[in-house]
């Protein structure tokens, strides 16, 4: 039995997004979303707050019948989608509730073809931004959205691209997107330099096309270290293709006949896992911490025990969370920027670490790891041997290069 998260919405036939039936364009996006399961159920009749008498009975030929979608999902993936489909709902009644799952399918029965290409995978609903565009604005839509990466365009014209680091190096912010809220920056207090997204994009960025091939568009992701990559097609751009969404083929997809990548071929997750791993002991002050946490391009440390047997993980935003930022010269370190910071007294790993975590034994199918990170939006999981020691991790870029078929380039 599994704990699944129930969301039903409730809306007429006569409600539209834009020129899309409003149920239509619920399910297209959680389609695009990767969503567990969604359903629609056309209703015969019923009356909300407002008393109006909704009917699809025959006589009632000409009514505005009500519709309910269900949508089910796991707990993690809610929470990530939910920002994205809130906006699109806020005028329908929304329920949500916590359900057992008895049974059902493990793996979602998508097929991919032996020459998948992008555009079988890549996202239409991109949200850009014109060039001229004040840069205070992209900010705060890139918050509203939680986006960390968005296309900047002229007309239907890529120009650049605007990311984290973009608006950290150029744009004046004092720390990552990611970071803010951890951080307590509210909106009216966020320092934003002057200027427009033209002023702090990168600009003719690395993209690739509808028609390349989801191996081309990996390869480019980890040779450049790229999360993303812009769409075109005929120089306009057409959608967004990202890491999570090539991750979704192994983990979500069950290929044709001879499709099968590296991690349908057998591989597990040891075999995959990074031995390199920055430890922490529950007693390990927050300096040590924190320097650990930015030992790697992974903003995480695992906290393990006596035995090595992984207690939780302390990351970035957790420290900023609990420990606080410039009072205590930790902000500029999580950053990078030097900043000695004296040690808080009394003040230890185990007071800054999420646990317990998600962890898997190494002789799991790489397909089922990945699978487990997707699920519960996982960046970093660790790898355990038979006596549940620390053996390894894994992180995005591992799981993709495994799957498929890279050589992995030494560890910054």
């Amino acid at each position: 039995m599994r704990s699944m998260t129930r969301v039903r919405i409730y809306c007429d036939q006569g409600d539209h997004a834009g020129h899309t039936p409003l149920a239509t364009a619920i399910v297209q996006l959680l389609w695009r979303e990767h969503a567990s399961g969604v359903t629609v159920v056309n209703a015969v009749e019923g009356f909300g707050a407002s008393r109006v008498f909704h009917s699809a009975r025959l006589v009632d030929t000409g009514a505005n019948a009500p519709v309910v979608v269900e949508w089910l999902e796991t707990p993690e993936r809610f929470d990530a989608i939910w920002p994205q489909l809130e906006p699109l709902v806020r005028h329908a009644v929304v329920t949500v509730e916590s359900v057992d799952m008895l049974s059902g399918p493990h793996h979602p029965l998508r097929r991919l073809s032996p020459d998948a290409t992008v555009v079988e995978v890549m996202r239409t609903d991109v949200i850009t931004v014109p060039a001229s565009a004040p840069l205070r604005d992209v900010v705060a839509l890139m918050r509203a959205r939680d986006r960390r990466f968005v296309p900047v365009v002229d007309g239907e014209e890529l120009v650049g691209v605007i990311t984290n680091n973009d608006l950290v190096a150029r744009g004046g912010l004092a720390v990552r997107l990611d970071l803010l809220d951890a951080a307590g920056a509210g909106g009216d207090a966020i320092e934003v330099a002057d200027g427009s997204a033209a002023d702090v994009m990168t600009a003719d960025p690395v993209h690739t096309t509808p028609s390349a091939p989801l191996t081309e568009a990996a390869r480019l992701m980890l040779d450049l270290r790229l999360k993303r990559l812009p769409v075109i097609d005929g120089g306009r751009l057409v959608g967004l293709v990202s890491r999570l969404d090539l991750l979704r083929t192994v983990a979500d997809v069950v290929p044709d006949q001879g499709a099968a990548t590296a991690a349908h071929g057998g591989r597990t997750a040891g075999e995959v896992a990074v031995a390199a791993v920055p430890v922490v002991h529950p007693d390990t002050p927050v300096a040590d911490v924190v320097d650990a946490v930015v030992s790697t391009r992974l903003n995480r440390a695992v906290v393990v025990d006596e035995r090595s047997r992984v207690l939780g993980v302390v990351s970035d935003a957790e420290v900023l969370r609990r420990v606080g930022g410039e009072q205590h010269g930790i902000l500029d370190r999580l950053m990078r920027r030097g900043g000695n910071g004296h040690v808080l007294r009394g003040r230890t790993a185990s007071d800054l670490m999420v646990g317990p975590v998600t962890t898997v034994p190494r002789d799991l199918p790489l397909r089922d790891a990945i699978a487990r990170m997707l699920r519960d939006n996982l960046k970093l999981l660790p790898v355990v041997d038979e006596q549940g020691r620390l053996a390894g991790m894994i992180d995005r870029a591992d799981a993709l290069r495994a799957a498929f078929e890279q050589s992995p380039p030494p560890r910054a």
